[in-house]
């Protein structure tokens, strides 16, 4: 199928990348290929007791029929000979999911007690046959793409602190956000790599302009909305649930600016429309949400509405073609029930997300933070389109469950946990576990929109890390008097030893002044990370 013109689409950057996009039949692209997309994943850490899961995903199948065999997977780890595990009939491993015309997908296992503790490499290798010609992939066969191996912690400890709350991921789009840049996998993949990588909960944000166009072209826009339709009977019929999905939407709706920027809603039985950042035809100004009439549409549903990657700087194409802005402290105003301050790890996006979440407490706004990765599969890297028609981007930085939501507590449902979301009761993370507390129990969090009484004499500090993640470096407690007013840091702790579980105690009658809230960092020495650290954040403790 060739698609029509529409240089809107040139500004997207995006994962599971889709190469075949054209303009037209023979516009050039050094990305395209006659046969399928094949794309390997598998998780960035598993989880003590659980086999890994390797994904073998196929998309656009009904442009190029391709059959898979010869599937092979070679773990290897330092000072030891590499494993091969052989899957000469991958057909019993498929995957059963909406979009099988167009997709197929087999999810592979390897059980753990063959696997070693601490980072392994995953090599993949198929052989596709797409009519009379056979081609091995490694990997992937996306062009210019480093083909190198996947890296997976295989740990022997939980998540730090996983007793005392949940972790999810609450910015995660499936194959329902598909797009001339884009597609993703399955939910049932999805909740596969949730489990082995340890997170209890996912929230599927699906861009609002794919879910308004029809199952079979997403250049289509269906006024019946069969995809949003589709997407809530699967979630109803879901037979395991092992990871509770959130459902909910990304928004495209108009700020302050009348720009484009985009609302995340989760616990949505109605659809809400936003098509005008899509690159679609046919979408006008006057047809659009506002961020005002999206948050109140949400929370008529008893959901919660939070800002997407607020830190986000729109490129120039994005404000050219698409109308996209940036959210501003007026936006924020929207009675929003959250920031999704970090995004993909600590990039510029999630400094300039930070200073505006800081500044929203120091004008008094009760407003939470929240973690997500906005990851389209990305179970292990980022592959995206460097540049359309010319070249893929790897990023071993960003993947679903890199960036963290903790909520304080343990949840079982949906409802506790949007509950503990609007609540405010959250930490962001990139590994260890933070709190504040009223005892030196870390189930005592203090950490919720609801204000604590000014009589509380004391204040402890919890932090709680893995060889994993790495031991605690620093730990520190920021807050701010009122209004315009810095932020000071009220507490301040830098660690010598490895250390992996602290308490601090502060007293409260100690601090120079009183501030009107306190929040608190923890940073963690971990050389194998990116950028060698961890850290987690909490949202802010308000005093009365």
């Amino acid at each position: 199928m060739q698609l029509p013109l529409d240089i809107s689409a040139l500004p997207f950057i995006a994962l599971y990348a889709e190469t075949h996009f054209r303009f037209f039949r023979l516009f050039p692209s050094f990305l395209f290929a006659r046969q399928p997309e094949v794309i390997f994943d598998a998780p960035g850490r598993l989880e003590p007791g659980k086999d890994l899961p390797i994904l073998l995903i196929a998309n656009d199948l009904h442009r190029f029929p391709a059959e898979f065999s010869d599937c092979a997977i070679a773990v290897s780890w330092p000072h030891a000979k590499p494993k091969r595990f052989d899957f000469p009939d991958i057909a019993e491993f498929v995957v059963e999911h909406p979009f099988r015309g167009s997709m197929r997908a087999f999810i592979l296992r390897i059980p753990r007690a063959e696997l070693p503790s601490g980072l392994i490499f995953i090599t993949c290798r198929v052989t596709v046959t797409c009519g009379k010609k056979r081609h091995v992939v490694i990997n992937d066969n996306l062009r210019t793409s480093g083909k190198f191996s996947f890296v997976c912690f295989v740990a022997d400890h939980h998540l730090p602190g996983s007793e005392f709350c949940s972790y999810g991921d609450l910015h995660v789009h499936s194959q329902y956000s598909q797009s001339h840049v884009e597609f993703g996998p399955p939910l049932a993949v999805i909740d596969a790599m949730a489990q082995a990588s340890g997170l209890s909960f996912v929230a599927l944000t699906d861009h609002s302009y794919d879910l308004a166009c029809s199952m079979e072209d997403y250049l289509v826009s269906d006024p019946n909305i069969n995809r949003w339709r589709t997407f809530q009977k699967e979630l109803a019929e879901r037979k395991i649930n092992t990871t509770l999905l959130i459902p909910g939407e990304e928004i495209s709706c108009l700020n302050e600016k009348k720009e484009v920027v985009h609302l995340c809603g989760l616990g949505l039985r109605n659809f809400l429309p936003g098509t005008l950042d899509g690159a679609r035809k046919n979408h006008r100004m006057d047809t659009q949400l506002t961020l005002s009439e999206a948050i109140q549409a949400i929370h008529e549903q008893n959901g919660i509405a939070f800002a997407a990657h607020p830190g986000v700087q729109p490129g120039f194409l994005q404000r050219l073609f698409l109308l996209r802005g940036e959210w501003s402290r007026k936006d924020i105003r929207h009675d929003i029930d959250a920031m999704q301050i970090l995004n993909n790890g600590f990039t510029p996006s999630w400094r300039r997300g930070k200073l505006l979440w800081i500044n929203m407490l120091q004008q008094g706004y009760k407003v939470p933070v929240v973690a997500g990765n906005d990851a389209h599969g990305d179970f292990n890297r980022h592959r995206s389109l460097a540049m359309p028609f010319l070249s893929i981007r790897e990023d071993t930085g960003r993947y679903m469950g890199y960036g963290k939501t903790g909520i304080y507590g343990k949840s079982g449902s949906i409802s506790g946990l949007i509950a503990g979301l609007r609540e405010g009761a959250t930490f962001i993370t990139t590994g260890p576990f933070v709190a504040l507390c009223s005892s030196d129990s870390c189930t005592d969090s203090l950490v919720a929109r609801r204000p604590v009484s000014r009589d509380l004499t004391a204040l402890y500090v919890h932090a709680v890390s893995t060889p994993e993640f790495g031991h605690v470096r620093t730990v520190e407690v920021y807050g701010s008097e009122s209004g315009n007013l810095p932020e000071k840091i009220f507490f301040s702790r830098h660690y010598t030893t490895a250390q992996y579980q602290i308490c601090e105690k502060i007293e409260l009658a100690d601090l120079p002044v009183k501030p009107s809230y306190l929040r608190a960092e923890v940073l963690c020495a971990a050389p194998g990370r990116p950028g060698g650290e961890s850290g987690a954040f909490t949202s802010a403790v308000f005093l009365t």
